[in-house]
């Protein structure tokens, strides 16, 4: 990190961070089998009107091989909260705490404080599955009723794997799916009202289509990468230090969700563990879904060759292509069907120019460095041992633009339409 904190490995002091304290009525939502203990004590400072502009939480599950996660949580502390922001954490290190660094295992509960507030022990929540839902939602819950502000961002920080989900826990064995976080911020929002404004993914291959789909309901923008992500994670006092006004008691975050999503891109460009990121306007992800979906139905009309679209797809900027993953870039796909000479269904080309104008207008801001000059900001599964899983089939996406079935053995499945309406004759 900038600032030197990623030199620290023996933050012997990580315990006497300065935590949120909860109010006396509050419970958590987390079953006693997560060993979720809560205390009590004072609750944080607000703005004259009420409010911050800001709550920021971090989720920080670094009970895997991302020791940079440790770091991310002394930058955060570093910076610490100021008169627009409340920054709050949840870091969990597992079982055994990482090699250099000397702090206990388990996860604990931060509200990193500005200067001149009082410390206080953190929240110790014991050996905590961070990636069960119920565990994500019961701490946004928790942030949101303890620092309500106008604005909220969750900032999810592990291992990513696109459509697949995120959040490796390896001391439980766990890892969360796409639907699960969907799941986790629908309890959100229909416990406290509120979504997120900003979802932001500090992980691996997290910018796909699959999963913008799949949250559009729970956030309204999401930032998150194309392409894997380094250990040192995103940049975070760039992001949320630096641009203080003239007056000197603010680091210029009284900014709207667009503008705080357009941020975490514009100062993550030159950090070296960030090859791509986006900042994705949810709202407008149901135009792709559908431009996908026409696209999809030209495919499955026969009318081209299938080979050849595989043939493109396999020429197209890919990020990930590991074991069953093969996620490409869905604007330069669809830019180099829009103009191949050898496709001859013009209702298909047609369909991927939409697909490019969609995308246009989902992605608000995009970042790539040399080397992916093809990215366009938003990836999709192109690989049929994906598409083939039943995780792939249970995506909003996939039940939305049958994107899987289009992509599926041409020959097992002109068989089986053939049987099928046979049964239905």
């Amino acid at each position: 990190m900038n600032n030197g904190i990623n030199q620290i490995k023996t933050p012997s002091y990580l315990p006497e961070l300065k935590k949120a304290a909860l109010p006396q009525d509050n419970e958590s939502s987390v079953s006693s089998a997560d060993s979720v203990s809560l205390g009590m004590g004072e609750t944080s400072a607000v703005s004259a009107n009420g409010l911050k502009k800001w709550t920021v939480l971090h989720y920080g599950a670094a009970d895997n091989d991302i020791s940079g996660i440790i770091d991310n949580a002394l930058e955060l502390e570093s910076i610490g909260s100021d008169k627009d922001i409340n920054i709050v954490a949840q870091l969990d290190v597992g079982k055994k705490a990482h090699k250099g660094y000397e702090m206990d295992p388990g996860c604990k509960r931060y509200y990193f404080c500005s200067a001149g507030e009082s410390t206080a022990a953190p929240l110790e929540l014991g050996q905590v599955n961070m990636a069960n839902p119920e565990v994500l939602a019961d701490f946004v819950k928790w942030g949101i009723k303890n620092y309500p502000a106008e604005n909220y961002m969750l900032i999810m920080s592990s291992h990513g794997k696109g459509w697949a989900g995120m959040v490796d826990d390896r001391s439980h064995k766990g890892w969360m799916s796409a639907p699960e976080i969907r799941n986790a911020l629908e309890s959100v929002k229909n416990s406290t009202g509120e979504k997120m404004d900003v979802l932001g993914f500090d992980a691996c291959c997290m910018a796909s289509v699959e999963v913008a789909a799949e949250l559009s309901g729970v956030a309204d923008y999401m930032v998150a990468s194309q392409n894997t992500i380094g250990q040192s994670g995103w940049p975070y006092s760039k992001i949320f230090s630096g641009d203080g006004r003239s007056d000197g008691d603010s680091r210029g975050f009284d900014i709207a969700p667009k503008d705080a999503a357009k941020r975490i891109v514009e100062k993550s460009t030159p950090f070296r563990s960030i090859q791509t990121l986006s900042a994705l306007e949810l709202a407008k992800v149901g135009s792709l879904t559908g431009s996908t979906a026409d696209f999809t139905k030209e495919l499955m009309s026969g009318a081209d060759d299938r080979q050849l679209i595989k043939k493109i797809a396999s020429e197209s900027k890919a990020f990930y292509t590991k074991g069953r993953y093969h996620f490409i870039d869905q604007y330069d796909f669809a830019l180099r069907i829009s103009k191949s000479s050898e496709i001859k269904n013009e209702k298909l080309r047609d369909a991927a120019c939409e697909m490019m104008k969609a995308i246009k207008s989902l992605v608000v801001s995009e970042y790539h460095k040399e080397g992916f000059e093809e990215a366009g900001g938003i990836s999709i599964e192109s690989s049929s041992n994906g598409l083939g899983t039943s995780g792939y089939q249970d995506l909003l996406f996939a039940k939305e633009t049958h994107w899987n079935e289009a992509n599926a053995d041409t020959g097992i499945k002109k068989l089986w339409n053939s049987f099928k309406n046979f049964l239905d004759a």
